[in-house]
Parts: C-alpha cells; sequence; structure tokens
C-alpha cells in the first residue's frame, strides 16, 4: 500500500525530472514506470533504463508508506491536466492506483516495487568538484562532436581528463574534435573516464542553479551528481579513447579574425542546396582577407563570401557545412580567428580572448 498528497507542480516537476531517464518502449515494462517510494522523508521517484538513473525527491504528505511503479507517460499526462490543487495519489494491494484532484479521479494499475531494476551503488574512490555553470557550459561547447555511430563506442561519449590543476571536456568523432580546458582544484593524482553524450546532455538540462557547486563522485563503472532535489546516476563508458593531445601541437601558418556572424550567416545561405541525399563539401577559398564559399551539386550552385582581418595566401579547403556551423554555433563571442596549413591538414576554430578551448576539423578532400 501507498498514500500521499503533494502539490500539483511540485508532482509535475519531479516527474519531469525522474521521467527523462525512463524507457518510452522497452519489453520489460517496469523500465516504462516510475518506482514511487513514499515515507517520512518525503515521495521518491525514480526513473531508470539500465544506463542512466534520475532520482528526484519531492515534498509530499505521506499517510501510508510504500514504494510502487507507475506508468510514467500515463502518470504524467494525467497529472498536468489535472487542476492546479493538491493531488491525492493511493496505491492499494491489489496494485490499484486512484489518483484525485478535485472532481478528476483516475484508477489505473500499479506494478509491484519488487519488479524495479536495482540502481547501481556508487562506491566512490575518485571525486571532483566543479561550478554548475561551468561544467554546463564545457559540456555544451564540447558534446556536440562525439560521434553518433556505435562502430566505436567509445567515442559516443566525451573524455573528462582531470590534469594537475586542471579539466579537459574532450569529443571527437574522428572528424573532428572540440576542446574545453578549465581551471580545477582536485589535490588528487591525474585521472580520466568517459561520459556518455546521452548522460552530459541530462546535466544540461538538470543544470539549473549554475551559481552552485556540484561533486561528480566517481567509481570504476560509474558516475554519479546531485542538483539540489535530483541526483543522477550513469553508466561510464570503457576503452581507450583517441589521444588527442597530437593535435595541441598543431602550429597553422595562416590565421584569419572572423566575424563569427558573418561567416555563420555567409555559410548558412550557402547550405540552403545541401541536404540528407546532397552532402558535396562547401569549397572554401581564402585568399589575402578574402573568404568565397562555393557549393555545387546536381541542384544548382551556390556562392557568397565575406571579409576577414589579416591575410593568408590563396588556399582552397573543403569542409563539411555542418561541422563548420556546429562549431561556429559554439562560440560566444563575436569574433574569431580560423587557421590552417594546407588544404588537407587540420583546420583549427577558437575564440581570440580565450584559449580555453577550440575545434578542430578534418577537411574533406575535393575533386
Amino acid at each position: 500500500m501507498l498514500k500521499f498528497s503533494c502539490e500539483k507542480d511540485a508532482l509535475a516537476e519531479g516527474i519531469a525530472a525522474a521521467g527523462r531517464a525512463v524507457s518510452p518502449k522497452s519489453t520489460y515494462p517496469a523500465l516504462e514506470g516510475l518506482l514511487l517510494s513514499a515515507s517520512e522523508d518525503g515521495l521518491r521517484m525514480t526513473g531508470y533504463n539500465l544506463e542512466i538513473g534520475i532520482t528526484h525527491i519531492c515534498e509530499a504528505d505521506v499517510y501510508v508508506p510504500g514504494a510502487s511503479i507507475v506508468n510514467a507517460r500515463y502518470f504524467s499526462d494525467i497529472v498536468r491536466k489535472l487542476p492546479n490543487d493538491r493531488i491525492l495519489v493511493e496505491i492499494d494491494d491489489d496494485n490499484g492506483i486512484a489518483i484525485r484532484c478535485g472532481f478528476a479521479k483516475f484508477d489505473l494499475l500499479a506494478m509491484p516495487a519488487e519488479e524495479f531494476p536495482e540502481l547501481p551503488v556508487v562506491e566512490s574512490s575518485q571525486s571532483l568538484s566543479i561550478s554548475a555553470g561551468v561544467l554546463k557550459s564545457m559540456i555544451s561547447e564540447a558534446v556536440y562532436a562525439v560521434s553518433t555511430s556505435e562502430h566505436k563506442p567509445v567515442l559516443t561519449g566525451a573524455l573528462f581528463d582531470v590534469l594537475d590543476g586542471a579539466l579537459r571536456v574532450v569529443a571527437t568523432d574522428g572528424n573532428r574534435l572540440a576542446l574545453r580546458e578549465e581551471k580545477v582544484d582536485h589535490g588528487q593524482n591525474p585521472f580520466r573516464f568517459i561520459v556518455p553524450a546521452a548522460t552530459l546532455r541530462e546535466v544540461e538540462r538538470l543544470t539549473k542553479d549554475e551559481d552552485k557547486t556540484i561533486t561528480l563522485q566517481l567509481s570504476r563503472k560509474h558516475i554519479t551528481m546531485e542538483f539540489g532535489q535530483t541526483r543522477l546516476i550513469s553508466r561510464l563508458l570503457e576503452g581507450d579513447f583517441y589521444k588527442y593531445e597530437n593535435a595541441l601541437t598543431v602550429q597553422p601558418a595562416n590565421e584569419l579574425l572572423i566575424s563569427v556572424d558573418d561567416f555563420t550567416e555567409s555559410l548558412e545561405r550557402v547550405s540552403l542546396l545541401i541536404n540528407e541525399k546532397m552532402k558535396n563539401a562547401v569549397r572554401c577559398y581564402f585568399e589575402h582577407n578574402m573568404i568565397k564559399l562555393t557549393y555545387v551539386s546536381t541542384i544548382g550552385r551556390a556562392y557568397d563570401e565575406c571579409r576577414a582581418e589579416g591575410s593568408v595566401q590563396a588556399m582552397e579547403i573543403g569542409l563539411s557545412n555542418r561541422y563548420l556551423l556546429d562549431a561556429l554555433h559554439s562560440i560566444r563571442d563575436e569574433k574569431a580567428i580560423i587557421a590552417f596549413n594546407a588544404p588537407h591538414a587540420p583546420f583549427i576554430i577558437r575564440p581570440v580572448e580565450d584559449t580555453k578551448f577550440f575545434h578542430m576539423i578534418a577537411p574533406v578532400r575535393l575533386s
């Protein structure tokens, strides 16, 4: 049995948080549900898809302590449409669940709590504390570069490389690389771990109070962190990550200072003819302080150009429009530096003032 009442907004917030880790469709019905655990500490809601687990605690008046599993989709839809009032939830010994608010009443079937898989226990061997706002920005400026292919699973996550006094977040899919670095004081020997991209995107969503400090607790296979009343646990990826350190030694001979908005707008115009079937590279011709962009396919031809500051030797480089746009969209400054050595050498984009991160793109061979 279980019986509690809770304000609608508090219940909806908890469902939204924990529901992010619920499997939308699974052969194991319990994974499509939320585990409700009511005790004197309040109401605890947990979603778990065997990769990520999210638990949220909200204030509730608990009349009968207990635990049960409710279908997450139906529970969420019902609570969202109920009046802005206090909601009463009661589950009987036969796993019948009654939801009441005002004149509205819903009767559903629940599942025994014993069917819910246990979340891993993280026996912390290492930890790292960092500002929530800094962590969120580091993730957003790197996670777009992770691989979406399962051919090499270790690249579907981002590397957290904890060095002496610094943290680097590195992501790559083999054709591009994004790196962001920040100073941290951890007082431990260097260590590293790889976090799945799906987990990092949940961390971005859960990070609301950016002034707080978040502590990452690590075991050999899992990571956990807390955001106020919400706790996230995730598996870590195992394997050898790309040896990114070599990328830091590249010294480009050609550099231009660009307006991020101007270059982005020119590239977006040229990209209007690119679709899923036509993914030819954009031809980027650099000469003195001019950047001339051309795209040609069976659909037609697009051309645009923009000015930059500086002067470089004449050179044509083939680049993926999506990779370029992803990098440009992650830069918050008005100006950025683009740098290169040769048509087939790595192409680098980095902010002018901020040396803490950069983006590297592998050119496409032009016919």
